[in-house]
């Protein structure tokens, strides 16, 4: 629904200033159109819908990563943050000292959740890198199997006192699974005919 002011307003302003917005709107759509055409290149396999899938669900496994330790990241700011309050006696020093107290653990809450929301993140990340390795011709499935179970384990996260109560148990479980991908990537590696096969087919691209 527009709104009568704002639709004035356009309305009544000058050309050269219409001509303005004009040639922003579509320099941004020039923008957009070109990263649109990118992404699309590095994703889109043509005749081969199994390698788009792969390499959408790799770049997303990626994102979920990144958002996860940024949330982690940002999150012990506040784990931080009631050491200097608590052993303030400047600035904060207007605040009786249960104030304070109160205060810091509002900041451990904050921080509580943000790691938890960090863990679901994660979770996506171990699901779908578990769901690639299983689905690779050049690592045992088995490792895939390790990080889509520890992947489940973390979106228990979700509900916080949930991932509080068996977030040892997985901790432990994504542990093992992790010790045994780097000695296999150490000591086995992986298959390099099968690697340099599925290589082939990511390298046709619709721009390759």
């Amino acid at each position: 629904m527009s709104i009568p002011g704002q639709t004035a307003s356009v309305r009544d302003a000058a050309p050269h200033n219409k001509a303005r917005l004009a040639g922003v709107l579509y320099l941004l759509l020039i923008i957009l159109a070109g990263v649109g055409n990118s992404v699309e290149s590095r994703l889109v396999i043509l005749g081969d819908a199994s390698a788009t899938a792969t390499n959408i669900l790799a770049r997303l496994a990626v994102l979920f990563a990144i958002v996860a330790i940024t949330i982690k990241t940002f999150s012990r700011f506040f784990l931080i943050a009631p050491l200097f309050l608590l052993g303030d006696t400047g600035t904060l020093s207007a605040l009786a000292a249960p104030e304070r107290a109160s205060l810091a653990l509002s900041f451990l809450h904050v921080d509580a959740l943000g790691a938890g929301l960090a863990m679901v993140f994660f979770g996506f990340y171990s699901i779908l890198s578990g769901y690639l390795i299983v689905r690779s011709t050049f690592m045992p499935r088995v490792l895939g199997a390790f990080g889509l179970a520890a992947g489940l384990g973390w979106l228990l996260f979700r509900w916080m006192p949930l991932g509080l109560r068996f977030g040892g148990y997985v901790a432990g479980f994504a542990l093992l699974g992790a010790v045994l991908k780097i000695g296999w990537f150490l000591i086995r590696g992986v298959d390099d005919g099968r690697w340099r096969e599925q290589e082939r087919v990511a390298a046709g691209s619709i721009w390759a």
